[in-house]
């Protein structure tokens, strides 16, 4: 969870967002045949990445969010990327102040494919 902000009234009580992450993998990971969590893409230092990037910096709009996000796993994932990977991040506004919008609000992006 982050949060972000846009109106006014929004500023002053942070927003809750909720952040999705899909990782495709062209080719498979080691650890679909060795079973070890060390030859696969560890999940929980994404979230901590994402987490405490999300935390410490203040965001208008959750297309931007979405694209920081994508762009800090990118970068310090690099080793997966000889792999090929394709990343896709996914941001919504749970609360949206638009009236007529229920269940939230999402921006997604994939960035560059190298598939």
């Amino acid at each position: 969870m982050g949060t972000s902000w846009l109106h006014t009234q929004e500023k002053h009580h942070a927003q809750p967002v909720k952040i999705n992450i899909k990782l495709f993998l062209s080719i498979p990971p080691l650890a679909t045949v060795t079973d070890n969590i060390n030859d696969t893409v560890c999940y929980a230092e994404i979230v901590r990445l994402v987490q405490k990037f999300s935390q410490e910096n203040h965001f208008n709009l959750i297309e931007y969010l979405a694209v920081q996000i994508y762009d800090i796993i990118y970068q310090n994932f690099i080793e997966f990327k000889l792999e090929k990977i394709f990343l896709n991040v996914t941001v919504t506004k749970l609360k949206s102040p638009v009236s007529g919008v229920h269940g939230g609000v999402s921006f997604s992006y994939s960035g560059k494919e190298t598939l």
